[in-house]
């Protein structure tokens, strides 16, 4: 906090958790998001495709977020892709209740099912975001295309929405294709942060473009980013208002000559040799 203080910052313009503050809508994003919730709208899931560090993670919090605002229940777990089906079961429940989630699987299901059913009944089909993180594959995928497939009344009770990296393990998905961000496209999103947290010119734009330039990826340029802002901070020293309490402070004991004077004299004395 102290770094973003002294860079006339009110938070961290870095933070790894979506802020819809932060997210910068950029045009070709835009399109793909009013896909994304086109397809939902309609009944159908997405997978969220698209090389590592082209904002698959930002991306699904926006489509859930606009899910919602559309009139959508949503379920959102964080973190990685459950790896099995009780994991997968224990996770939804754990966000979407206070139930005792140490039982037998068959108990989570009906649980779980119980929990999703009810919300249909209140609000249509729920959207469900089993992870933060893109998809690592897994066996719990087999209970995501179950959940997936189970329809009432022609209605789905469950609409997915996952990120992964390569074609969509489930072919009921919808597949939405993230492109890496260009130099330009990063350097936005940069200088959007910084503007959105109080100050838009904390970084030179010689530093945003280090920061993009000498990464692949928007993760990699925003750690770059962090780097030049405490480069930043530290060559540009105290704040105005510190240096003026500094210079109104009471002054020293001793003059700087008379500091010196006594240097000298030390440096002098010949120490007696043991």
């Amino acid at each position: 906090m102290i770094l973003y203080t002294l860079s006339g910052l009110s938070r961290d313009p870095f933070s790894s958790t979506y802020d819809e503050e932060l997210y910068a809508e950029l045009p070709q994003r835009k399109d793909a998001l009013e896909t994304a919730l086109d397809a939902l709208m309609a009944g159908k899931g997405v997978f969220i495709e698209g090389p590592e560090g082209s904002g698959r993670e930002w991306f699904s919090g926006r489509v859930l977020l606009e899910a919602a605002r559309r009139g959508k229940t949503v379920l959102s777990a964080r973190g990685e892709f459950p790896p099995d089906t009780r994991a997968l079961l224990s996770s939804l429940l754990l966000h979407a209740s206070t139930e005792n989630v140490r039982v037998e699987v068959p108990q989570l299901a009906e649980k779980l099912y119980t929990k999703l059913l009810r919300k249909f009944w209140q609000n249509g089909p729920v959207v469900i975001s089993p992870a933060s993180r893109p998809l690592c594959g897994g066996e719990a995928l087999e209970e995501v295309r179950h959940l997936g497939s189970a329809r009432i009344k022609g209605a789905p009770l469950a609409l997915f929405v996952i990120a992964g990296n390569g074609p969509s393990p489930l072919q009921f998905l919808q597949t939405i294709a993230l492109e890496p961000f260009t130099f330009a496209e990063k350097e936005k999103i940069l200088r959007h942060r910084l503007r959105v947290c109080g100050n838009g010119l904390a970084l030179e734009d010689s530093a945003i473009q280090w920061a993009c330039r000498g990464a692949e990826s928007l993760a990699d340029s925003i750690a770059l980013a962090r780097i030049a802002l405490c480069r930043a901070a530290f060559e540009k020293g105290p704040p105005a208002s510190a240096a003026k309490e500094q210079k109104d402070s009471p002054a020293p004991l001793f003059s700087e000559e008379q500091v010196s004077e006594v240097s000298r004299l030390l440096a002098s004395i010949s120490l007696p040799k043991s």
